[in-house]
């Protein structure tokens, strides 16, 4: 529980990890408690939907503090045709969560995702509702990120580097809506050129997802399928190496990266 981040003191994910990833789990459990109470699957979809709004308007204000902007939301892409088919052309929002796109999940979504990563335990995911902060520099990203962990709870995965090529930053959040019903949501902070990019590996990123997600165990993919899951993972690579040549020295440090995957406190004050 010392390792559970409070109002003002986040707790950062590397170096729980680097501890014992048994640590690391735990520690995600002790977070999603917050949404504990949530009795079904439907109920925590309702949930996000009421909480949504609330939770966009005050990221927003936030990062419009700073001089930032949130803009759409990791995964969701508007020209996406399988998207667009659940697009009100008159509200612009998606008729399955009466919400705008990308930032609640739907049913759908919620369900693989709890089958697939959980065990069907849906109160382990942390991203039921999400947006995402453009930020330019790292500092940008500090000085916003130490803002959000003043007004919630939160922990901070810190600049990191996926195996695909993606350069962001993840904060979940503990967040209470205004009806006091309590939620896990996700803030992803990401430079433009980054965000950019996402949206055109969104199309192999989601073919790679379902190829991947049909294996329990690596050594169960036929060669074949490995040979495409390669030819999916290289596109992406490609399409984000391209972007790094647009970002700010800054996202592109490793010493960066390594500050928060390996060194410093747990969780302390400061950043």
């Amino acid at each position: 529980k010392k390792l559970v981040p409070t109002k003002g003191n986040p707790t950062f994910e590397g170096p729980v990890r680097d501890m014992h990833p048994r640590l690391e789990k735990g520690l995600d459990k002790q977070m999603n408690k917050h949404q504990q109470d949530s009795p079904s699957l439907f109920d925590l979809f309702r949930r996000a939907k009421n909480a949504n709004k609330p939770f966009q308007k005050e990221i927003d204000d936030v990062a419009m503090n700073f001089k930032l902007r949130t803009a759409g939301s990791p995964g969701e892409v508007i020209t996406d045709p399988e998207l667009l088919k659940h697009i009100d052309p008159k509200t612009g929002f998606d008729i399955r969560t009466g919400n705008l796109p990308g930032e609640v999940k739907t049913i759908k979504s919620i369900t693989r995702k709890a089958v697939d990563k959980y065990d069907g335990d849906f109160r382990q995911i942390s991203d039921v509702i999400r947006t995402r902060v453009i930020a330019n520099t790292t500092q940008e990203a500090d000085d916003f990120a130490r803002e959000i962990a003043s007004r919630y709870p939160t922990k901070d995965s810190g600049n990191q580097l996926s195996g695909l090529g993606l350069r962001d930053r993840k904060l979940n959040i503990q967040y209470t809506g205004p009806n006091g019903e309590k939620i896990i949501a996700e803030i992803g902070i990401v430079p433009q050129a980054m965000k950019n990019a996402s949206e055109l590996t969104h199309k192999p990123y989601e073919a790679w997802r379902v190829l991947t997600g049909e294996y329990k165990n690596v050594k169960d993919i036929p060669p074949q399928v490995l040979d495409q899951l390669d030819e999916l993972k290289q596109i992406q690579l490609d399409i984000f190496a391209d972007a790094e040549k647009s970002l700010d020295p800054s996202w592109l440090s490793d010493e960066i990266v390594k500050k928060f995957a390996k060194g410093g406190a747990v969780a302390y004050e400061g950043y």
